[in-house]
C-alpha cells in the first residue's frame, strides 16, 4: 500500500463508481461530525491477467501505465469532492495493488470506522452488497458502515432523522448499542433499541410474532442496558421495543424509514443466528439505508 492510514481516520473505500462517491460523501460528514482526519483508499490492479486457450497474458507498460493514471485520477477526485464539501477536514490517499478486501481490512487495523458502499445488480441493485463489503463488514476489526440510499450534499438522509439498533441482551451486543447512541447524538436522531424473541412453537399458550406486552425478564434487561447508556447521552431520545419474530425481517423493514440500522458482530462460533452472521449480514445486505456492524468490545463474547 502507497500511503498510510492516520490513526483513528474515518477511512472510505472508493472506486469510481457512483455509488462509491455517495459513501464517500457520508464518510465526509462523518468525519466532521466526530473531528477525526478522512483517508481515502483506493484499490486497483496495475497487471490484470488475460487467461486464454493458450495460458495467462499481461498488459504491456503502456496499459499499465494507463491503469496507474486512472487509479490515481479516481483518488484525486474523491480529494476533490471531499475538500469541495468541507474545505477544512484533513484528507490522506491511499492506494494499493492488493486484492480490495485486504486493502481495506488492512486499512481497517488503524482506522476507527470503514465505510463502504452497497452494490447490486439489476432490480436488486439498491438491496444487494456486492462480495467486497459483504466480506469486509463481516471481518473487519472496527465498526463498518454500509451506505445506501439517497443523501444530500452535506452527506445526510433526506428526512431521516431515526437509528435503530438491534440487540440480542447479550454484552456482545453492548458495543452496538453504545456505537448507536453516539450516532443518535452526533446527527440529532431519535433512536430505537429492539430486541426480538423467538416465536415459541407448539403448545396451548405459544407466542405468536408480534410485540411483547408487560412486565418479564427480557423488558427488565433491555430497560437496563438501555438506561445505562442513556445516562451518558441524556441528549437522545431514546425508547425500546421487544417483540417476537425474525430479527433480520424486522430490522429490515423498519430500515425502509430509518437513516441507519445497527448490528452486532459476533463471533462466528458464537451460539444462535447472531453468532453465525445470520442477521448481520441479511441486515447489512437487504436494508434500504445505511447499515453499521459493530465488533463487540474484547472479551464479551460468551
Amino acid at each position: 500500500m502507497t500511503g498510510e492510514v492516520p490513526a483513528g481516520a474515518v477511512t472510505v473505500g472508493i472506486d469510481d463508481s457512483d455509488a462509491s462517491f455517495v459513501a464517500l460523501r457520508w464518510a465526509v460528514r462523518e468525519a466532521e461530525l466526530e473531528q477525526r482526519p478522512l483517508c481515502i483508499v483506493h484499490s486497483y490492479d496495475p497487471r490484470p491477467a488475460v487467461y486464454s486457450g493458450v495460458g495467462a497474458t499481461f498488459p504491456g507498460v503502456d496499459l499499465s501505465d494507463t491503469l496507474d493514471k486512472a487509479a490515481e485520477e479516481v483518488l484525486h477526485r474523491a480529494r476533490h469532492l471531499a475538500r469541495e464539501q468541507a474545505p477544512e477536514l484533513p484528507v490522506t490517499l491511499v492506494w494499493s495493488t492488493l486484492d480490495p478486501r485486504e486493502a481495506l481490512a488492512e486499512s481497517a487495523k488503524a482506522a476507527s470506522l470503514l465505510v463502504v458502499a452497497s452494490r447490486g445488480h439489476g432490480r436488486m441493485a439498491h438491496l444487494l452488497l456486492g462480495s467486497v463489503g459483504l466480506w469486509i463488514s463481516q471481518h473487519a476489526p472496527c465498526p463498518v458502515v454500509v451506505v445506501r440510499g439517497d443523501l444530500d450534499a452535506a452527506g445526510e438522509y433526506v428526512d431521516r432523522r431515526w437509528i435503530v439498533v438491534g440487540t440480542d441482551g447479550t454484552p456482545a451486543a453492548e458495543a452496538a448499542v453504545e456505537f448507536a447512541f453516539a450516532q443518535a447524538s452526533r446527527r440529532d436522531a431519535r433512536l430505537t433499541v429492539v430486541r426480538c424473541l423467538p416465536v415459541e412453537v407448539g403448545g396451548l399458550h405459544r407466542a405468536h410474532e408480534g410485540p411483547v406486552e408487560g412486565d418479564c425478564p427480557e423488558r427488565r434487561a433491555l430497560e437496563d442496558q438501555v438506561s445505562r447508556l442513556a445516562e451518558r447521552h441524556p441528549e437522545v431520545r431514546v425508547d425500546t421495543e421487544l417483540r417476537r419474530g425474525s430479527a433480520a425481517g424486522h430490522l429490515t423493514r423498519v430500515s425502509e424509514g430509518a437513516s441507519m440500522v445497527v448490528v452486532g458482530s459476533r463471533p462466528r462460533h458464537g451460539p444462535g443466528p447472531w453468532g453465525f452472521g445470520g442477521v448481520r449480514r441479511a441486515v447489512a445486505e437487504h436494508a434500504s439505508c445505511a447499515v453499521a456492524v459493530v465488533p463487540g468490545h474484547p472479551g464479551s463474547d460468551d
